[in-house]
């Protein structure tokens, strides 16, 4: 009996230790590939929101991607504007006529996609 209190303690410390070797460090995730999914075409006042996809080295998409925030840019911000940032999508709105390109970087994975107002 007196063996079993000795043992309890150490098998508790265990699980802590074997809890945090394997616990998932998310500023670590290695993102090789960005997509950005949404409209290519919108009309003057429409809103919409655009949403980025990861994919690791071996063109699986990264489920848990809570610790992965892209950068992102708009390059004619008088034809669409972002709204809001909501990390891995943004919701943006389209202003007046023409071609805006929409970009998503994360470390050097870059992508960008053409949305054209009509």
């Amino acid at each position: 009996m007196k063996s079993l209190y000795l043992i309890f303690p150490f098998l508790i410390a265990l699980t802590f230790v074997s809890c945090n070797s394997t616990a998932i460090s998310y500023t670590n995730i290695d993102c090789a590939t960005v997509f950005i999914n949404g409209p290519s075409s919108l009309s003057p006042g429409e809103t919409a929101v655009l949403n980025a996809v990861f994919y690791d080295k071996e063109n699986k998409i990264i489920k848990n991607c809570k610790g992965i925030s892209p950068v992102w840019n708009i390059g004619s911000q008088d034809v669409i504007k972002i709204e809001k940032d909501l990390g891995n999508c943004i919701k943006v709105k389209a202003l007046r006529k023409g071609e805006c390109c929409v970009q998503a970087s994360v470390n050097n994975a870059v992508t960008s996609m053409i949305i054209e107002v009509k």
